[in-house]
């Protein structure tokens, strides 16, 4: 059990440089933002060339997945996808444990460290 603490302090510790760089950079969420807007204002500017924002390269049914996002003030939008990303972190280590259960044992331990 003493193992699996280790492990999932590890996990936590390397969850809390995410979460500073989320709420510090806009990388991508600032162009699917601007995106999702246009899908409430413009919808022709959507592919178009937007200046700084670049241009949207994704097919047209990711739109109905952003559009909600367009409706919503920028500050929240940017809360929601971060705990939306830590939710997948988690999910993926979990499914990770389930696949590879050899992860979990005690010999396989450095390898966490490493």
């Amino acid at each position: 059990m003493e193992n699996h603490k280790l492990q999932y302090s590890l996990l936590f510790i390397l969850l809390i440089p995410c979460w500073i760089i989320a709420s510090h950079y806009d990388i991508d969420l600032v162009n699917l933002y601007v995106a999702a807007g246009y899908t409430h204002t413009d919808l022709t500017r959507v592919y178009a060339q937007n200046g700084n924002y670049g241009r949207w390269f994704y097919p047209p049914f990711s739109l109905v997945l952003i559009h909600p996002l367009g409706a919503a003030p920028y500050v929240i939008v940017k809360w929601f996808w971060i705990c939306l990303q830590t939710v997948a972190y988690v999910f993926f280590w979990y499914g990770l444990y389930q696949l590879y259960p050899k992860l979990k044992e005690k010999d396989f331990l450095w390898a966490w460290i490493l």
